[in-house]
């Protein structure tokens, strides 16, 4: 899958781009299929854990990166453990 800035995928179109199915899913992220399917027709995150997030993500080879918009600024937040060893958090 090739990413590009400013592309907006759902979290299903981002599964079914990297080829893989919501039971493939279920089995490498731990995460029910049911609660997959769930996690995929959402209309937003506002209520849902980032681990959950992370662990989708992670079993399609991919990892969240959270920015905070301020105005027309964008900043990439990292862990604080991150920023202190120089390493991006992940």
């Amino acid at each position: 899958m090739r990413a590009q800035r400013g592309v907006h995928l759902s979290l299903r179109g981002v599964r079914e781009a990297t080829g893989k199915t919501q039971v493939e899913v279920a089995a490498m992220s731990a995460i029910d299929q049911a609660d997959n399917s769930r996690l995929e027709s959402r209309t937003d995150f506002d209520d849902c854990q980032l681990s959950t997030l992370r662990r989708y993500l992670a079993a399609l080879g991919g990892e969240i990166e959270l920015v905070a918009a301020f105005g027309n600024k964008k900043i990439v937040l990292a862990a604080a453990k991150a920023v202190r060893t120089g390493r991006s958090a992940g």
